[in-house]
């Protein structure tokens, strides 16, 4: 952003746009610009792709294939110039003030949110924004007996101490914005257009 409007095509942009095209164009998998964070962890998980850059939450689907948490390792994407600043969100669970059934809806908010449940979908694999679950002797045991699910912890306790819940630009219309960030990567990976006509349209 710059002066409250995007700002998609300056060098530094350029560089950022070709790289990531560039890798998903001559390494990545046939008609990748159409794959779902869902279609990547099958694909990975089915050992047809060396890496895969995803979310935390992908270690689920992953741990569900018996080889791959034995040749698999994790790790916070490598820092670039302005250093490393990880995505840590989490979805949220909320109360409709409409809602005919609120004292039952709040019951299970504390249900879904509270440390047993959390605790047990830890050790499924599914990360928990709460931090006692990774306290509990289970989950700790849990974790010495395959080596990437302390690589996974290990990201996970990077995420928290320097992470941004700041996901996307500051607007309204984030998935709309999703779409012409986006433009560019797919002109270039198919090559349609250049940068900078890709780009233009996109601000």
């Amino acid at each position: 952003m710059k002066a409250g409007r995007a700002d998609l095509c300056g060098p530094v942009d350029k560089n950022a746009y070709e790289l990531y095209s560039t890798l998903l164009r001559d390494y990545g998998p046939p008609g990748v610009v159409n794959y779902s964070f869902l279609q990547t962890a099958a694909l990975y998980s089915a050992g047809r792709a060396a890496m895969a850059f995803e979310s935390s939450g992908q270690m689920v689907f992953i741990s569900k294939t018996p080889a791959r948490p034995k040749d698999t390792g994790v790790m916070l994407l490598p820092p670039g110039p302005a250093g490393s600043i990880p995505t840590a969100i989490s979805w949220n669970l909320a109360i409709s003030p409409f809602s005919a059934k609120r004292d039952a809806a709040w019951l299970f908010v504390q249900w879904a949110s509270g440390p047993a449940l959390q605790k047990e979908l830890s050790l499924a694999a599914i990360p928990s924004p709460r931090g006692s679950p990774a306290n509990s002797p289970e989950y700790k045991r849990w974790l010495d007996e395959v080596p990437v699910r302390g690589e996974w912890q290990q990201t996970l306790n990077e995420m928290r101490a320097n992470g941004s819940s700041e996901l996307g630009l500051p607007i309204v219309a984030n998935g709309e914005s999703r779409d012409y960030i986006g433009a560019p990567v797919v002109d270039l990976v198919l090559g349609q257009q250049s940068f900078q006509e890709s780009c233009k349209i996109a601000t």
